[in-house]
């Protein structure tokens, strides 16, 4: 689309066109996996003392726009604004409650942008910093008195189609009652022997999940569970006992306290975290579950999250590498 943010007419005094008569261009695009951008493209007017200064006004026709845009998705503002970046013209106060912030705040650094005096004057806006950040931006020379300003940004958060969560139903059939402990259990029985499986919880007094960790171990898969905040019980004791017996160094169950456990506390972590993976540390595959593994899993209607993206895997796995 385009969008007027100037309407001043005229040719000033010298001028050849209508130099206060400026338009954005804008296009959202949206990529198989349904992410959503806008990108705008605009053009200041310049100062010039025989017409009004149109930079305050050109922000504010700005904002509407991007406020209309930015229900899509992040908004992402590109172009020459005729004003450099640490002038006291600059309009911040103007700029700041958009939303839109320069990579120049982002990353807190910036650069003439091209052959004025050297200039800080080309820009890229980014609005939805909450979704899209901007990680890295440089001068590019081009041949023309503006250089090129490229930015690089990256998605904060995984896509709805990296994870997938099951409900467990109480009051339906076997199947119903038991999906999340089937996923649970699918999770353990998929990692390969040289693989490992990195628990934490409170409790884990269920059955069908001992047995199948034990069995995990016992084909070469390091399993290790930290058991938060209280003595192990009777049960836990068994299951570390049964890690022990399998001869495997790297399988043990442990007592998260102290620091451990004020850690796991502070992240707002689900009751029970699972990762497994091909080798400890490098994790495929998240787990995330509403109970302690317990018979509520069963008994009363519980959750869990499967997840596979790049930055839940991260996140679990500087937690579980905080514990120790």
């Amino acid at each position: 689309g385009v969008f007027r943010i100037s309407n001043w007419r005229g040719k000033p005094k010298g001028r050849v066109v209508e130099i206060g008569r400026r338009f954005a261009n804008w296009v959202t695009l949206q990529d198989v996996e349904g992410r959503t951008v806008s990108v705008v493209s605009v053009h200041i007017a310049p100062l010039d003392k025989n017409m009004p200064d149109l930079l305050r006004r050109s922000i504010k026709r700005l904002a509407v726009l991007t406020a209309r845009l930015a229900p899509a998705g992040p908004v992402l503002v590109g172009g020459d604004f005729n004003v450099h970046y640490k002038s006291g013209r600059y309009p911040r106060d103007l700029i700041d409650p958009t939303g839109l912030a320069p990579t120049f705040d982002t990353l807190g650094n910036f650069f003439p942008t091209g052959d004025h005096h050297g200039a800080t004057i080309d820009y890229v806006f980014n609005r939805g910093a909450e979704t899209l950040v901007a990680d890295r931006h440089y001068p590019v020379e081009l041949k023309s008195d503006h250089d090129a300003v490229v930015a690089g940004l990256s998605w904060l958060g995984d896509l709805e189609s990296e994870s997938v969560s099951v409900r467990s139903n109480p009051a339906g059939g076997a199947a119903e009652r038991r999906s999340v402990l089937k996923s649970i259990k699918v999770g353990i029985n998929s990692v390969p022997a040289g693989g490992a499986i990195r628990l934490v919880t409170r409790r884990v007094d269920l059955y069908a999940v001992r047995a199948r960790l034990v069995a995990a171990a016992r084909r070469g898969v390091a399993v290790q569970v930290s058991i938060v905040g209280k003595p192990l019980s009777e049960v836990e004791n068994k299951l570390a006992q049964q890690l022990s017996e399998t001869g495997q160094a790297s399988s043990w169950v442990r007592r998260c306290t102290g620091s451990c456990a004020r850690t796991w506390d502070a992240a707002s972590t689900p009751r029970t975290l699972m990762l497994t993976g091909e080798e400890a540390g490098s994790w495929s595959v998240r787990f995330d579950v509403d109970r302690w593994l317990t018979a509520a899993v069963v008994e009363r209607t519980t959750s869990v999250t499967r997840s596979v993206g790049e930055n839940a895997l991260q996140e679990a796995s500087d937690l579980v590498a905080s514990l120790g």
